[in-house]
Formats: structure tokens, C-alpha cells, sequence
């Protein structure tokens, strides 16, 4: 395994960091120091970062944290707009990656873990996503006749073969209150939608392309995961991974 790849796995730093790490001599590897990214370790091989080996067992932990609107995910944001990591670490977390991403103007569930193995095994399983959100609008009958398939009561609307702008998406759940269906006249009204993939904005592209406007969105499960009654900034740990023993945890 490359020595970079080795640190971000354990969780050290990022990859680009580690690469620029190496570059300046922070890492040794069986007492010698290294200077070229292209280097490759083995768990045979001593590895120290800034003076501190590297713990090559690391046990994977897995936290729930209710995003605030207006944080964004990512580590680094050139804005300096608060991130969702500077929050969690001012609250004792250590250094963690994120299962998938919520925009800043969502807010809920975020699956946090100190493992990028776990990580990338939570977001390539295809656990359902839901959401509840808060939409403005008319929905366009004639894209529910070509897209959808409708439950009598209209309480429930499944999504399929959508492509926007080139970009073919994964069927769609809708639930809405029967007194709340296909509204008449705009106004806002709350749908739970459940989704598979979350690609960029997902289901914002997908409500504006059936004639809805998005105005809130929470999310509030991730696979078994359930937010619950969690606050916005809370912080859960998850004593069990569904990865390794599929428990649910809850808020």
C-alpha cells in the first residue's frame, strides 16, 4: 500500500496532507525518513508521523451527528464557513470521515467513523437514505403519468427512470398525507422520501423536475441508523457498527 494511502486509512490525515507530509520529512518508516510519496508499507513496517507511530490497529468507531443547517461537509472550505469537523472536533471527537455528505442547507443525519475501510463499506452498501422534506409547489401530472407509479390514495409515489441534464437516477420513494396529495394550489406541505444513492442534491433536482420547490430537508435515517429525537449539533456514538454486527442505533 502506498505510504499515503497507509495514513489515511489509519485515519492520521488525508491523503493529499500525507503526501505533503512525506514530502517534508514528518514521516519515517523503520527509522528512515521518507521523502517520496511514491513509497510502499506493509504492516510488517514501523511507521512513525510527526514523532508518533502509527497505531496499526485501529478499532472502528462509529458516531451519529445531527448537522446544523449551515455547516458545510468538508475539511477544508477556502470560504472558512463552518465544517461539520471543526464542530464535532470542539465536542472531543478525534479525526473522522464522513459517510456521504449533506449540502449546508441540510441539515440531520451525518454518519461519522475514524475508519475510511468502514466508511467506504457504509457508502457503497446502497443503504436507503431518508428524508423529510418540506416542498412549495404544484406536482406536474403529466411527469407523474410518464415517471411515476401511484398508490389509489396518491399517499405514495415511486419514481423511476428520471435522467436530468444526463444523469440517469436510482427510483425514488415518496410518501405523502393523503389530505396533503397532489395539492391543488401552491403551498408547502412535508413528503418522507427515501432514496439509494445521494448524488449531488439529489432530491432538490429531482423535486424542482416534478414541479416542487425544496425549502427544508432533514435527513433522518441512514440505512439502520435513525436520528430519533437528536437536536441539531448532538452527538451519538454507535457502540455497534452495522458493518460488522448490523445493530441498529438510534437517537
Amino acid at each position: 500500500m502506498r505510504l499515503a494511502k497507509f495514513l489515511a486509512v489509519k485515519n492520521v490525515c488525508s491523503r493529499r496532507d500525507a503526501e505533503k507530509h512525506i514530502v517534508q520529512g514528518n514521516v519515517v518508516v523503520n527509522g528512515q525518513v521518507i521523502n517520496s510519496p511514491v513509497f510502499f508499507v506493509d504492516d510488517n513496517d514501523v511507521v512513525s508521523f510527526c514523532g508518533k507511530y502509527v497505531n496499526k490497529e485501529i478499532q472502528p468507531k462509529l458516531w451519529m451527528y445531527y448537522k446544523p443547517n449551515g455547516e458545510i461537509t468538508s475539511h477544508n472550505d477556502p470560504q472558512k464557513r463552518k465544517t461539520v469537523f471543526e464542530s464535532v472536533k470542539q465536542k472531543g471527537l478525534p479525526r473522522v470521515v464522513s459517510i456521504g455528505r449533506l449540502d449546508i442547507n441540510s441539515e440531520g443525519l451525518i454518519l461519522l467513523t475514524n475508519s475510511s475501510t468502514l466508511a467506504h463499506e457504509l457508502e457503497t452498501t446502497h443503504l436507503q437514505r431518508v428524508y423529510k422534506v418540506r416542498a412549495f409547489g404544484v406536482i406536474d401530472d403529466k411527469k407523474l403519468s410518464k415517471y411515476a407509479e401511484i398508490s389509489d390514495d396518491m399517499s405514495e409515489i415511486i419514481l423511476k427512470n428520471i435522467v436530468i441534464s444526463g444523469i440517469r437516477y436510482m427510483p425514488i420513494r415518496i410518501s405523502i398525507e393523503a389530505k396533503q396529495a397532489q395539492p391543488s394550489i401552491s403551498h408547502n406541505f412535508w413528503l418522507t422520501v427515501a432514496i439509494t444513492e445521494g448524488k449531488n442534491r439529489e432530491i432538490r433536482k429531482i423535486m424542482n423536475f416534478i414541479g416542487l420547490q425544496v425549502n427544508r430537508l432533514i435527513r433522518i435515517q441512514y440505512g439502520p441508523y435513525a436520528i430519533g429525537d437528536m437536536r441539531p449539533g448532538e452527538i451519538n456514538e454507535c457502540l455497534k457498527s452495522f458493518a460488522k454486527n448490523n445493530k441498529l442505533c438510534s437517537g
